[in-house]
């Protein structure tokens, strides 16, 4: 059976930007299911489903990033203080902290979702949360995709 009996690229390839965007903000709609899915099920090219994921999935991270930055009003007082402290240390980390962004985008350990977020929180300029997002999740969805292609040649042998 093949995906593409039943539905053309440009339904296949919104459906990747539209299910990874839901995704972003529902952990129970999962965009790696829907690859997995996709890569088995269809002839479907690699690379736009695995770029329009991505697209979808940090379109979702970038509004929770931003909801943190400034929609989330904390109270005034210590959570301030310690805010700022945390802040300071991440700047002082910058390698460190481009590191966890990565790791948490390509693994989902720790969430991406609580570390979207956090980023935001803590006022990590915006370029430095998106690149090493990017990157996490363009890596993790292409290996998703991969998959299942990979299995098939394996057993090929």
């Amino acid at each position: 059976m093949d995906l593409a009996s039943w539905f053309g690229p440009g339904q296949i390839y919104a459906a990747a930007f539209v299910v990874s965007f839901v995704s972003g903000f529902f952990p129970l709609v999962n965009t790696e299911a829907y690859l997995l899915s996709v890569s088995s099920l269809s002839s479907t090219p690699a690379l736009p489903v695995v770029l329009l994921a991505t697209a979808g999935q940090m379109s979702s991270k970038l509004v929770i990033y931003l909801g943190g930055r400034g929609l989330v009003r904390l109270p005034r007082g210590t959570t301030h203080a310690k805010l700022d402290r945390l802040r300071e240390q991440l700047e002082r980390r910058r390698g460190k902290t481009d590191t966890l962004i990565f790791v948490s985008a390509f693994l989902g350990l720790p969430p991406f979702y609580a570390v979207s977020a956090l980023a935001g929180v803590v006022q990590l300029p915006l370029w430095d949360f998106l690149l090493p997002s990017l990157v996490g999740r363009l890596l993790r969805f292409g290996v998703i995709f991969a998959f299942p292609q990979l299995i098939l040649l394996y057993s090929a042998w």
